[in-house]
């Protein structure tokens, strides 16, 4: 990986089944979305070392761990440790 740059994000996530009723992920995603945007929250998060991240939707997060998925699968085959759990 000369000259390879690697780049690690952390977040957190709530992840619901999938047969959960999209009814149901959109109110958790709502209320979720208003106590992290309360200042007393991201107060917090920062106390963390963290740094508060604007709103994503719902396809946005989904489409975050897709990608996430597929980029540090190919981190693990190309390191050679597929599979050595």
């Amino acid at each position: 990986m000369s000259g390879d740059r690697r780049e690690m994000r952390f977040g957190g996530l709530v992840d619901l089944g999938a047969g959960t009723p999209g009814e149901l992920a959109a109110m958790l995603h709502r209320e979720l979305t208003a106590i992290l945007a309360e200042p007393a929250t991201q107060e917090q998060v920062r106390k963390f070392g963290f740094v508060p991240v604007a709103n994503r939707s719902i396809a946005d997060l989904q489409a975050f761990v897709k990608s996430e998925t597929v980029r540090w699968g190919q981190v693990v085959r190309d390191a050679g440790i597929a599979g050595s759990q």
